[in-house]
């Protein structure tokens, strides 16, 4: 079954909290679909222009998180990227015709990611365009709660640890880089699901 990893990094946890970054990944049971000319792994990754975040929310216990010693480096690293810089508006756009293009090639038929977090704050972007989100309820999917209890600390720390090893350009706090791990985890705890 083919289907769609959704993470994104903010300023804040309510639904109008400005975005730094959003990225998606498409995914079947043996992880990222990968073009078949390219050999790409298929999804987009944006940084958000500051700029098109008026009006949107900073919290400070937030900010306070990103700028703590620890994680000052990836928040560094997420506005400094490479990766295309791109409006609110042209995200919205371009989440829609990726998402309806998959659909149609693809068929992908569930959306992935924080359940309420993620998918809440994108769908406040939509509406302060006028817009509804491409996906409908009943596609979308948790992370959290597909993953919950599956895995011991211990399980999840060792698989961790596994993915940053053979991955060494992951990035913590890095919605690209999250939504491949999100999806290696999600598909170990449904392969453990299966065998257990």
């Amino acid at each position: 079954m083919n289907q769609m990893m959704i993470d994104i990094e903010t300023l804040s946890t309510k639904q109008n909290a400005v975005i730094l970054q959003c990225a998606w990944v498409y995914f079947d049971d043996e992880g990222p679909l990968k073009s078949e000319i390219s050999k790409e792994i298929l999804g987009q990754n944006f940084i958000i222009d500051f700029n098109e975040n008026k009006n949107r929310c900073i919290d400070k216990s937030t900010l306070k998180f990103w700028t703590k010693d620890e994680n000052i480096k990836y928040f560094k690293e997420v506005l400094l990227r490479d990766e295309k810089i791109i409006s609110l508006k042209v995200l919205t756009e371009v989440l829609t015709n990726s998402y309806l293009y998959m659909v149609e090639d693809y068929n992908i038929s569930r959306i992935w990611s924080s359940e309420n977090f993620d998918i809440p704050i994108l769908q406040n972007v939509y509406e302060s365009f006028g817009k509804k989100l491409p996906f409908v309820f009943r596609d979308i999917r948790g992370i959290r709660t597909a993953t919950h209890g599956v895995l011991s600390d211990q399980e999840y720390e060792t698989l961790k640890n596994i993915f940053v090893k053979e991955n060494p350009k992951y990035i913590k706090h890095n919605a690209y880089w999250d939504c491949l791990w999100q999806i290696e985890l999600l598909n170990y705890c449904k392969c453990k699901q299966k065998n257990s």
